[in-house]
C-alpha cells in the first residue's frame, strides 16, 4: 500500500472509529481520536515519512493520555480494518487484558499492514499471550512484537515458539520480564534451531534457570543471524 493511500486512510480513520464506536463519547474515544487526528496533522508535514504510528500508550502524560480497556479496543481494531494505514500501534501501559488481547489476535489474522505492535505492561497472562501466537502463524507483516512486562510464563512462551515454525517474517520478539521458566525457554530453543526469522529476542528479567539457559547457548551455535 503507497504512502499516499495510507495518509487518505489516515484522514478518514477518525471517521471511521466515530462510526465503530456510534458517536458515544468517553473520555478514551476522545483521546483515541485525539491522538488519530495529532498523526494525521504530523505526518502530513513530514516529508520522508516512513512509518504512521498510532501512539495509544497509556503513560503518556504529555499527551492527556487515558489508560484503554479491553472496552475500548473492539473499536480501534474495527476502524483500522476498514481504513487501513498504521504501520506501528503502540499501545503499552494500559489495562488490556486477555479479552483484549482476543480482540488483537483476531486483527492480526486480517490485518496486511501492520509492522510493529507493542502491548508492554498490560495485564495479559499466558491465556491472552497464546492468542496472539496464534495470529502469527497466519500474519506476514508484523516485524516487530513488544510483550515485555505481561504474565505469558512458560505456556504463553511455548505458544510462541509453536507460532515462530510458521512465521517467516518477524524480526525482533521482546518478551522480557515475563516469569518465562526452563520450559519456555527450551521451546523457544528449538524454535531457533530451526532457523526461524527472528533477529533479536529478549528473554532479560526471566527465570530460564540453567537448562534454559544451556539450551538457548547450544541453539545459537547453529543460528548466525539471531541476538538473544
Amino acid at each position: 500500500m503507497s504512502k499516499t493511500i495510507n495518509l487518505i486512510n489516515l484522514a478518514n480513520l477518525e471517521k471511521a472509529y466515530v462510526d465503530c464506536i456510534d458517536g458515544t463519547t468517553t473520555n478514551s474515544s476522545v483521546f483515541v481520536q485525539n491522538m488519530i487526528l495529532r498523526e494525521y496533522e504530523q505526518d502530513t508535514k513530514n516529508p520522508n515519512l516512513f512509518a504512521i504510528c498510532l501512539r495509544l500508550c497509556g503513560n503518556n502524560r504529555h499527551m492527556d493520555a487515558v489508560r484503554l480497556t479491553d472496552f475500548d479496543i473492539p473499536p480501534i481494531c474495527a476502524a483500522l480494518l476498514q481504513k487501513p494505514c498504521i504501520t506501528v500501534l503502540d499501545l503499552r501501559y494500559n489495562r488490556i487484558t486477555d479479552t483484549g488481547a482476543n480482540v488483537i489476535a483476531a486483527f492480526l489474522k486480517e490485518d496486511k499492514l501492520m509492522e510493529e505492535l507493542n502491548l508492554m505492561g498490560n495485564n495479559i497472562t499466558e491465556v491472552g499471550a497464546s492468542e496472539i501466537a496464534s495470529s502469527l502463524k497466519v500474519n506476514s507483516t508484523l516485524k516487530e512484537l513488544h510483550l515485555a512486562k505481561l504474565d505469558m510464563r512458560d505456556f504463553g512462551a511455548e505458544r510462541i515458539a509453536e507460532a515462530m515454525d510458521c512465521n517467516q517474517t518477524l524480526e525482533l520478539l521482546d518478551i522480557s520480564g515475563n516469569r518465562v521458566a526452563r520450559d519456555g525457554a527450551m521451546s523457544l530453543s528449538r524454535a531457533i534451531m530451526a532457523d526461524c526469522s527472528l533477529v533479536i529476542l529478549d528473554l532479560a528479567f526471566n527465570r530460564i534457570q540453567c537448562a534454559g539457559a544451556i539450551a538457548l547457548a547450544s541453539a545459537l551455535l547453529t543460528n548466525t543471524k539471531l541476538k538473544v
